[in-house]
């Protein structure tokens, strides 16, 4: 996997080039990600992404537009109530995860 430097207590951290997506009808239609693929072609799941983020296992980064921004777990979808994969807030590339080419 492609991490970049971190301390050696820090959790690894993993540069996402495509991600897998999945098509939502509750709450009306809308997607998701359904799991991110690494630089390195690691596919690592929704649920495997959220649990190692939520435990500090592992942070998970984009770069779109020449900025980087981490992944997030949004804790509940405005449409559907579901956990989901994001982009940080303190960027102007929000939608970056959702963009990223398929897996």
């Amino acid at each position: 996997m492609t991490k970049s430097a971190s301390p050696a207590n820090a959790p690894a951290r993993f540069r996402v080039d495509r991600t897998m997506k999945e098509d939502r009808l509750s709450g009306g239609f809308h997607s998701h990600t359904a799991g991110l693929c690494l630089s390195d072609g690691t596919k690592v799941s929704k649920a495997e992404a959220i649990a190692s983020l939520r435990a500090s296992r592992a942070r998970y980064y984009v770069l779109a537009d020449g900025e980087l921004a981490d992944i997030q777990v949004g804790e509940r979808c405005p449409r559907c109530a579901e956990p989901y994969l994001r982009a940080s807030n303190d960027t102007s590339v929000r939608e970056a995860l959702i963009r990223l080419p398929d897996c």
